[in-house]
């Protein structure tokens, strides 16, 4: 029996209709290519006008909630305090990160910044996350899964403007361990809100055309043989600190990542060629080992397990520099 055009064509729209409604309520798995535009088009939307907001992390294992004011200033950077403890500011600039006194109004130390908790990811980091994780998409959350385990390892949501809101991570079960969101925003704060930010901002931005940009390549960094699927040197920095100067390897697979601090100069002899661990510890979900290698004082820092952290310790070059 033929079909009339007409019920033909009503027919042909409620089936387009209802494939619309599948696409729209089902995750979409997004390509490398529109995972990038993707996230650098929530980037832009985040960062295209000044904010100011609470910001507040609640910690589902431990069943706390902490405060964080937040403000983003253009031409300067994101700058956040503790709302229990105002004497601080930490300030994110470029790829640095400002430890800034606000009672003596001086920096206190500047240290690389890997990630900014108010957006998906660095812009920067792309290229490696495409590489190791893929992106599902469903309305307006978006679902970061590892290539190498098949799990969600970290959900985010946008908000009415398609802007970054807020985020979740979970543990290797599924679990939601914790949460990261705007309680608040406001995209027309008044100057008074935000004038302690500008200043620190500032000065933090005096700062950072004070900071060294020397190569190093001459220096004695030492390097590990051996990484974890999918990591990669990042950067190395000169980083400064009340303890002093160290440098330090950053090493990431495009969200997660681990560092690796090490003495600019030999503090004991580096006659014994064999390494020396004098702590492993796992704290919370970060590991953390020192020990002694070749001569320098090393600390390794990362969300790993106690047993890869000692692997990529017993692995790191005596002979090497960058």
């Amino acid at each position: 029996m033929r079909i009339p055009f007409f019920q033909h064509l009503i027919l042909a729209c409620f089936v387009c209709l209802v494939l619309g409604m599948f696409s729209v309520s089902g995750a979409r798995v997004l390509s490398p290519e529109e995972s990038t535009l993707f996230l650098s088009n929530i980037i832009e939307k985040t960062m295209q006008e000044n904010f100011w907001g609470i910001w507040r992390v609640r910690n589902f294992t431990k069943n706390t909630d902490r405060f964080y004011e937040v403000a983003f200033l253009q031409n300067h950077g994101f700058g956040w305090t503790n709302m229990s403890n105002e004497s601080q500011m930490v300030v994110g600039i470029q790829d640095y990160r400002f430890v800034y006194n606000l009672e003596e109004n001086t920096v206190d130390g500047v240290f690389p910044g890997f990630e900014i908790p108010f957006l998906p990811i660095l812009e920067d980091n792309l290229t490696l996350f495409r590489e190791n994780y893929l992106l599902e998409y469903q309305e307006n959350q978006a679902f970061i899964v590892s290539r190498k385990t098949g799990e969600t390892v970290r959900s985010f949501t946008l908000d009415f403007r398609g802007a970054f809101s807020g985020q979740v991570y979970y543990g290797s079960e599924g679990e939601a361990l914790q949460e990261g969101r705007f309680i608040y925003r406001d995209y027309s704060p008044d100057y008074e809100q935000i004038a302690f930010f500008v200043d620190a901002m500032e000065r933090c931005l005096e700062e950072l055309d004070r900071i060294s940009n020397d190569d190093h390549r001459e220096e004695k960094i030492l390097e590990p043989q051996s990484l974890p699927p999918g990591y990669q040197l990042a950067r190395v920095f000169m980083i400064r600190g009340k303890d002093g100067k160290a440098f330090q390897s950053l090493y990431s697979d495009g969200m997660n990542y681990f560092s690796i601090f090490q003495s600019v100069y030999p503090r004991v002899s580096s006659s014994s060629r064999l390494g020396r661990t004098s702590l492993v510890r796992k704290d919370d979900n970060l590991t953390i080992l020192v020990g002694e290698r070749g001569g320098f004082m090393i600390t390794l820092v990362g969300n790993l397990e106690p047993e890869e952290v000692s692997e990529i310790f017993s692995s790191m070059n005596l002979e090497g520099g960058t």
